[in-house]
């Protein structure tokens, strides 16, 4: 992932990861979500999942 704007850029290497799971498709819409582990059952696996959060 190449972020558009540099306004993150002394955080890039943990402000942006691109992760997969079979709940997202590309069936209907684009295929691209945003993930908030916080909020949601699958979002908070999936972010458990890619170490993106620790339980």
């Amino acid at each position: 992932y190449v972020p558009l704007f540099d306004y993150f850029s002394e955080l890039n290497d943990m402000a942006f990861k691109v992760v997969c799971d079979n709940y997202v498709t590309d069936d209907s819409g684009t295929g691209v979500v945003h993930c908030a582990p916080a909020f949601g059952e699958d979002d908070y696996r999936v972010c458990i999942n890619s170490k993106i959060i620790q339980k």
